[in-house]
Parts: structure tokens; sequence; C-alpha cells
């Protein structure tokens, strides 16, 4: 996400927008960017693997949605980029609900 242009300014709209219901700073802070991460995570794998690291390369001869290898994959194809990504992290802030949340999450607490 370092490479997408916006990502940053939408991380602070969200912290904020979760400091709004959650009084205690540090829990919304924590809380937006783990929704941020999931959201991204999800975001990568609907645009294709290569996508969020960086290598577009990866991405040729694949499913832009699955990633799975595309019955085209000796034709010419362009594939996902950067762009592609920060349309799917949009999508993904908006559509990602409670249970894929949830589902997806992986934190640990340490103290």
């Amino acid at each position: 996400m370092t490479r997408v242009t916006g990502v940053g300014c939408s991380a602070s709209a969200l912290t904020g927008a979760f400091a709004a219901v959650q009084p205690d700073p540090w829990r919304a802070t924590v809380a937006a960017m783990a929704y941020l991460g999931v959201a991204g995570e999800w975001a990568a794998e609907r645009v294709g693997a290569g996508v969020a690291d960086g290598d577009a390369e990866a991405t040729v001869g694949r499913s832009a949605r699955t990633g799975a290898p595309s019955p085209a994959a000796d034709e010419a194809e362009v594939p996902a980029g950067l762009g592609s990504f920060q349309v799917a992290l949009l999508d993904a802030v908006h559509q990602l609900g409670p249970r894929t949340f949830e589902r997806r999450l992986r934190l640990s607490v340490q103290g």
C-alpha cells in the first residue's frame, strides 16, 4: 500500500471515523489500521498476486480477480496495476463487513 497515492490520507480519515465512535484513541487507531490492513489484503487478492508488492509481471497470464492462470495466458494481456489496486482497496473498505473482517483478522495481543 505504500506505492499507492492517497492511502495515507485514507488511513488518517479512517482513523478519524473510528475515533468518532471509540473514545479511546489507541483502540480507535488499532482498529482502523487493522481494518485497513484486512481491506488491503482482500483488495490484493481481488486484483492479483503481484500488484500489492509491485511485481506486475507476476499477474501477466493470470485472472485479475482470482490470480488463477488465465485461459488466454498465451495471449498478450495487460496485467492489473496499482491503479486497479487503488480502486479495489476503496471497494474493499466500503464492502468489508464485520463477519468477513473478524474471519480474516490476524491479531495478537501481548502485554
